[in-house]
């Protein structure tokens, strides 16, 4: 995407033109976002990208003529600045690499479209990659099936960025995301980012615990990446410094003689809380006056609070402008806290229980739980669609470790893992 501006010019190519229509849909609703041209196969899609030279393309993976990994590969050569998402109704971790490997950035299911493809374009016109939660848990589960077996490709090891490996350092020695952005003089969305490529570079979908007792690959050797591994006991022959997948637990590695203690970073674990209310009438209409005025000194507390991580908010300082749905009257909240104590003191024992009191004054009663929670890996910021699939399978399913409540919890997850 140009810099500076928010106009981002779309190519489309698929061999149905009602995907076309509905794609041109999705993307007409974002200002600045136009689709300069359309193709029915794969030919046609290389040939327009030579022509027009799109910022992005979306490519089908199925048409004739060419087929979408074809078509990548080629628009790839004729408009190397053109991005690429792949749309396939194919859930395989293979065609994952593959159309990676063929210089896609984005990997989006047909049955995605409508709630993953505007923020897949968005992703990689600035040039990151973007796999949905349900491929990401796709390609994680096939790294925890042959977690011992190397990847000859060698496509999950490239090596940290001298900047990436400071910030594993930073993280190492038990600093927060805001932290880290202080030490190193950069925003926290930037530090985000770069822990995102980490955890893709090291063939991780987080910093999570599975890391722990399956590491991804067996030849993962720690000195790629910048870390110097435990020098080995007196008297006994010095061993490759490799990760193995057969150690039953990754104790630390040692950052330059530091000791970088792995298991702790992975396995700490935060709280993820999500609920949504439905207002009775419009925030600006006087009914909701008591509630509105009470939005600042009460995020204001959360901030303050013992425990507290991180909440939703958009610039104005709070997330009452941030869409849960097509419904404008429902409005999302959302946090992250150290342990399920932290959270109950803020809401019940706190100047914040009056306010959860008087919600009725305020709020319709609603037909289905409106809340949840979950653990996530430290460090991990939850999104509206992540909150959104977790309040869904709780109003379906009921308590899990996927998602639960106060009134029937689970305990953090141990080295079998957590899904984010």
């Amino acid at each position: 995407m140009p810099s500076g501006t928010n106009k981002l010019r779309i190519l489309v190519a698929d061999d149905h033109e009602l995907v076309r229509r509905g794609i041109r849909g999705l993307l007409r609703a974002r200002r600045g976002w136009k689709v300069i041209g359309e193709a029915a196969n794969g030919r046609e899609a290389v040939e327009k990208a030579n022509i027009l030279k799109p910022d992005v393309a979306i490519v089908d993976i199925s048409m004739p003529d060419l087929d979408g990994l074809q078509a990548t590969r080629q628009i790839r050569e004729a408009s190397p600045t053109t991005k690429v998402v792949v749309l396939t109704m194919h859930e395989s971790d293979q065609m994952v690499r593959r159309v990676l490997d063929a210089g896609a950035l984005a990997y989006v299911l047909k049955s995605d479209l409508a709630t993953h493809l505007v923020r897949a374009v968005k992703v990689v016109s600035a040039g990151q990659q973007f796999l949905t939660p349900r491929i990401s848990d796709l390609v994680l589960k096939s790294f925890l099936k042959t977690g011992d077996q190397p990847d000859p490709a060698g496509h999950w090891q490239a090596r940290p960025t001298p900047r990436e490996v400071e910030i594993i350092r930073l993280l190492a020695e038990g600093n927060a995301n805001k932290e880290v952005a202080a030490r190193l003089g950069i925003t926290v969305r930037t530090v985000e980012t770069h822990r995102a490529k980490i955890m893709l570079k090291l063939g991780l979908h987080s910093f999570r615990t599975h890391s722990l007792c399956h590491p991804p690959q067996d030849n993962f050797r720690a000195e790629s990446i910048g870390l110097a591994a435990p020098p080995a006991p007196v008297g006994r022959a010095s061993a490759p410094p490799c990760i193995s997948s057969t150690q039953p637990l990754v104790r630390s590695l040692h950052l330059s003689g530091r000791p970088f203690p792995l298991k702790e970073l992975l396995m700490t674990l935060h709280l993820a809380q999500i609920n949504i209310a439905r207002l009775i009438a419009p925030l600006d209409d006087p009914k909701i006056a008591g509630f509105v005025s009470q939005l600042e000194p009460i995020n204001a507390l959360a901030d303050r609070a013992p425990g507290f991580v991180w909440r939703l908010k958009s610039e104005s300082g709070n997330a009452t402008d941030i869409a849960y749905s097509d419904d404008p009257f429902i409005i999302v909240n959302m946090s992250v806290w150290e342990s399920i104590e932290a959270l109950r003191d803020y809401a019940y024992r706190s100047d914040h229980r009056k306010v959860f009191q008087d919600r009725a004054r305020w709020f319709e009663k609603m037909d289905k739980p409106n809340y949840c929670l979950w653990w996530v890996p430290a460090g991990h910021l939850p999104t509206v669609t992540e909150g959104r699939e977790r309040l869904e399978h709780y109003q379906l399913d009921g308590a899990t470790p996927y998602s639960f409540w106060f009134s029937q919890r689970f305990p953090q997850p141990t080295d079998e893992g957590v899904c984010v």
